[in-house]
């Protein structure tokens, strides 16, 4: 029961970041993630990466500051202005 309530939460969650990056246009209006892909591979990754995280926290018993700035390192690597967008653009993965 409680782990059906944290996936629900979590859901509306990744909703409201899609909703407010399509605002701030960050992300192209011609891509929306669909429900299964919201409720699959999107919901996994999320919770991969989130116990990662707490692994590695625990690992090296650092503060939540490091973590914080750690995961806007990993953001800016996927930011469309990055050298690696660009590389990836001219590849044709975008």
């Amino acid at each position: 029961m409680q782990a059906s309530i944290i996936r629900r939460v979590l859901l509306q969650s990744i909703k409201n970041v899609f909703t407010a990056s399509l605002e701030l246009n960050n992300m192209p209006e011609e891509w929306s993630p669909s429900e299964d892909q919201k409720e699959g591979a999107i919901y996994r990754s999320y919770e991969l990466i989130h116990a990662e995280i707490d692994r590695l926290r625990d690992e090296i018993n650092c503060p939540d500051e490091f973590i914080y700035d750690f995961l806007e390192t990993i953001r800016d690597h996927y930011s469309p202005t990055s050298g690696f967008a660009k590389i990836r653009q001219n590849k044709g993965l975008i």
